[in-house]
Protein backbone atom coordinates (compact mmCIF):
# COMPACT_ATOMS: atom_id res chain seq x y z
CA UNK A 1 0.00 0.00 0.00
CA UNK A 2 0.97 3.49 -0.44
CA UNK A 3 1.20 6.05 2.23
CA UNK A 4 -1.40 8.10 0.48
CA UNK A 5 -3.66 4.91 1.15
CA UNK A 6 -2.37 4.40 4.89
CA UNK A 7 -3.10 8.45 5.59
CA UNK A 8 -6.24 8.29 4.57
CA UNK A 9 -6.99 4.79 6.29
CA UNK A 10 -5.95 6.55 9.50
CA UNK A 11 -7.97 9.53 8.57
CA UNK A 12 -11.21 7.40 8.03
CA UNK A 13 -10.26 5.22 11.32
CA UNK A 14 -10.30 8.17 13.14
CA UNK A 15 -13.24 10.49 12.16
CA UNK A 16 -15.92 7.22 11.50
CA UNK A 17 -16.97 7.46 14.88
CA UNK A 18 -17.37 10.76 15.23
CA UNK A 19 -19.71 11.06 11.97
CA UNK A 20 -21.82 7.78 13.02
CA UNK A 21 -22.71 9.53 16.56
CA UNK A 22 -23.59 13.24 14.47
CA UNK A 23 -25.82 11.03 12.20
CA UNK A 24 -27.20 9.04 15.10
CA UNK A 25 -27.85 12.60 16.59
CA UNK A 26 -29.44 13.98 13.83
CA UNK A 27 -31.71 11.22 12.78
CA UNK A 28 -32.58 11.09 17.24
CA UNK A 29 -33.61 14.74 16.30
CA UNK A 30 -35.91 14.66 13.42
CA UNK A 31 -37.66 11.19 14.64
CA UNK A 32 -41.14 12.25 16.28
CA UNK A 33 -40.57 10.81 20.09
CA UNK A 34 -42.73 7.29 20.26
CA UNK A 35 -43.87 8.11 23.87
CA UNK A 36 -43.37 12.28 24.41
CA UNK A 37 -44.16 11.62 28.37
CA UNK A 38 -42.37 9.69 31.33
CA UNK A 39 -43.18 8.73 34.40
CA UNK A 40 -41.21 9.27 37.59
CA UNK A 41 -39.41 5.98 37.47
CA UNK A 42 -38.80 6.31 33.26
CA UNK A 43 -37.87 10.12 33.69
CA UNK A 44 -35.17 8.84 36.83
CA UNK A 45 -33.68 6.18 34.66
CA UNK A 46 -33.70 8.67 31.78
CA UNK A 47 -31.72 11.53 34.12
CA UNK A 48 -29.71 8.32 35.82
CA UNK A 49 -31.34 9.71 39.18
CA UNK A 50 -33.36 8.30 41.70
CA UNK A 51 -37.03 8.13 41.66
CA UNK A 52 -36.76 10.34 44.76
CA UNK A 53 -34.19 12.97 43.54
CA UNK A 54 -36.72 13.55 40.30
CA UNK A 55 -39.41 14.29 42.58
CA UNK A 56 -37.47 16.19 44.66
CA UNK A 57 -35.96 18.42 41.95
CA UNK A 58 -39.93 18.71 40.92
CA UNK A 59 -40.99 20.02 44.34
CA UNK A 60 -38.19 22.66 44.29
CA UNK A 61 -39.25 23.89 40.80
CA UNK A 62 -36.26 23.04 38.66
CA UNK A 63 -37.36 20.70 36.76
CA UNK A 64 -41.14 20.62 35.15
CA UNK A 65 -43.57 18.28 35.23
CA UNK A 66 -47.43 17.50 34.76
CA UNK A 67 -50.11 15.70 37.13
CA UNK A 68 -52.05 12.84 35.72
CA UNK A 69 -53.99 12.18 38.69
CA UNK A 70 -51.81 10.76 41.47
CA UNK A 71 -48.45 10.57 39.27
CA UNK A 72 -46.51 12.94 37.85
CA UNK A 73 -45.66 12.97 33.90
CA UNK A 74 -42.56 14.25 32.37
CA UNK A 75 -41.49 15.46 29.18
CA UNK A 76 -38.35 14.04 27.62
CA UNK A 77 -37.55 17.56 25.95
CA UNK A 78 -38.14 19.09 29.86
CA UNK A 79 -35.87 16.07 30.80
CA UNK A 80 -33.60 17.33 28.42
CA UNK A 81 -33.42 20.46 29.10
CA UNK A 82 -32.82 20.13 32.38
CA UNK A 83 -29.38 18.17 31.86
CA UNK A 84 -27.89 21.45 29.79
CA UNK A 85 -25.89 23.83 31.65
CA UNK A 86 -27.95 27.17 33.02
Amino acid sequence: MSVETDLTQAILELVRPELQRMVADEVRARTPDPKPWLSTKEAAEYLGISEQAVRDRVYAKTLKARRSGRSLRFRRSDLDASLEPA
